[in-house]
């Protein structure tokens, strides 16, 4: 048993537990003898790590509104403890916990993944197709999940849902696709260099930009417009 806030969570030897540290901070002295370890992160760290496993790992926290206990795999239990057998090393370097913790967060967030199941309505599947329009009408200006789903009439879960169910991909996902291949379509034209190609799709920042660019093609926008400017 654990004591977080008011709520007792039962846990087992086994268990990973996810919560949100605003339900409260779990008192250890509960289970003296229990071995554990914990991985904190604030939730935009989170969605900047995990992507759109992150984006639904938040998602079901926000939903349930309480802490989530779920046995461990296999693979997941062994990880944790090769963590704790680097942060029990002094002579471990940062770069092996760093490594390990994000192995661990990998695992957990991996084995939290659940497929979709929802059925949409012809309505409904309207609604979130209009809801997709409004998000990409202005990419450097987007309209939050909440404003789309004011918009759309449907609540921000079943929105969420929707765009799982229709696109294959969350919301933010559908977005950032978009304005990748907008930011890319326009340097590749010649109609605006980098920095203005970056503006028009919403960022502020061209080092934020450029590596978002890079996770997502591989390349640099600058490269590209050097290839660009040789015609090869």
């Amino acid at each position: 048993m654990l004591q977080i806030g008011t709520r007792t969570v039962r846990i087992g030897p086994h268990d990973a537990l996810a919560m949100s540290l605003g339900d409260g901070v779990p008192d250890t002295r509960s289970t003296p003898c229990a071995q554990h370890v914990d991985l904190l992160l604030q939730r935009e760290r989170l969605f900047e790590l995990g992507g759109e496993l992150g984006e639904t790992f938040l998602e079901g926290l926000d939903r349930y509104c309480k802490p989530c206990v779920a046995a461990a795999d296999a693979d997941t239990l062994r990880t944790a403890n090769e963590l704790v057998a680097v942060l029990l090393t002094h002579e471990s370097s940062h770069l092996l916990r760093d490594a390990k913790s994000l192995e661990l967060l990998a695992r957990m967030l991996t084995a939290s993944r659940s497929p979709v199941s929802i059925r949409l309505t012809p309505a409904q599947r309207e609604r979130v197709s209009h809801a997709r329009d409004l998000l990409l009408a202005d990419l450097a200006n987007p309209p939050t999940v909440a404003q789309l789903a004011r918009a759309s009439g449907l609540n921000t879960f079943k929105l969420k849902q929707g765009f799982r169910s229709l696109y294959g991909h969350s919301i933010h996902a559908v977005y950032q696709y978009e304005r990748m291949q907008k930011a890319w379509q326009l340097i590749e034209s010649g109609h605006m260099d980098v920095s203005a190609a970056g503006h028009h799709v919403g960022y502020s920042n061209l080092s934020h930009f450029s590596d978002a660019f890079r996770r997502h093609f591989g390349l640099r926008p600058g490269e590209l417009k050097r290839c660009v400017s040789r015609t090869c």
